[in-house]
């Protein structure tokens, strides 16, 4: 089916463009009513739907019911565009400031979404402002008995240039860490470089971003990865935006305790502010930061 990209926006097109040829992404259809349109696509056995751009009205609401139906699927998931590398989730509201990573806020289709399906999956972002705070309650972790993994890994400074210089490692140990996250899709090492390449190492944060790497392959198995955000306007903020570990090197919590145990005096150090960005609302860092945010925002994930 012929896609019209002139109903996108000019970050969707890009998305659309970047993204189309992804062998995993297949029976792509447009759905156009007047000026709205949204594209609806299955990855796998999983029905999605995302580029939603304009209006869209109860139409679209029958029309990704229908979709979903012709392919024996019992729900619809979105909004996606193509890939979680890609932009998606919807931010449930906007009580804060934008930042360089910020999904969509759209009033009309959140309440859309809101009354004709369910939330599939929830996201928070916590903001951080009181870093003697945050101090305070990393101490919580000194006690920590972490020399499993001080054994058996070590950490490695992430900047631009060690990034760049082993992006496809952290290509290939990308699938293994984050594979098992809801709506994960696999993408090329083509297209991954083209969307993680130099223009994402110019904004990595080298005070606070980390390897895990095994010692007795040498492999990345873990990952803490930060961005300075150059939209913040008269602050320095952190984002801390990706997070973790190969499900074979999860120790009970420890390599999180002994990735984050790396960066908190760097964060309080080097910034003003900090957001714990899109964190899977309920996962383990999301409850280990929850008490020490000072403003929360939500985004969601609907089914229909």
């Amino acid at each position: 089916m012929q896609i019209n990209l002139d109903l996108l926006a000019q970050e969707q097109k890009q998305e659309f463009l970047l993204f189309k040829d992804n062998e995993a992404i297949s029976s792509i259809e447009q759905f156009v009513d007047g000026t709205a349109s949204a594209i609806f696509f299955l990855i796998g056995n999983e029905a999605y739907f995302g580029f939603c751009s304009g209006n869209l009205s109860d139409s679209f609401i029958t029309a990704a019911k229908a979709y979903r139906a012709r392919h024996g699927i019992d729900k619809i998931i979105g909004p996606l565009n193509f890939s979680t590398y890609n932009t998606y989730r919807l931010k449930q509201n906007e009580d804060l400031p934008h930042h360089l990573m910020e999904p969509p806020y759209d009033k009309g289709l959140y309440d859309l979404l809101n009354a004709n399906g369910e939330v599939f999956e929830s996201y928070v972002t916590y903001e951080i402002n009181d870093f003697d705070k945050l101090l305070k309650w990393s101490k919580q972790f000194d006690e920590i008995d972490d020399s499993p993994m001080t054994q058996n890994y070590e950490l490695k400074v992430i900047d631009g240039q060690f990034w760049l210089d082993n992006l496809e490692r952290f290509y290939q140990s990308a699938d293994q860490v984050f594979g098992e996250n809801i709506a994960y899709s696999s993408i090329s090492f083509e297209t991954f470089k083209l969307k993680y390449g130099a223009q994402a190492a110019a904004l990595i944060c080298p005070h606070t971003s980390r390897a895990l790497i095994s010692k007795e392959d040498n492999s990345i198995v873990g990952i803490i990865l930060n961005f300075v955000d150059p939209t913040a306007l008269n602050t320095k903020r952190l984002l801390i935006k990706t997070m973790g570990v190969h499900p074979d090197h999860r120790h009970m919590g420890l390599s999180f305790i002994y990735l984050l145990k790396q960066i908190i005096p760097q964060v309080r150090s080097q910034y003003d502010q900090a957001y714990l960005c899109l964190m899977r609302d309920g996962n383990l860092p999301s409850l280990f930061a929850k008490d020490i945010s000072q403003k929360t925002r939500y985004y969601h994930l609907f089914k229909l």
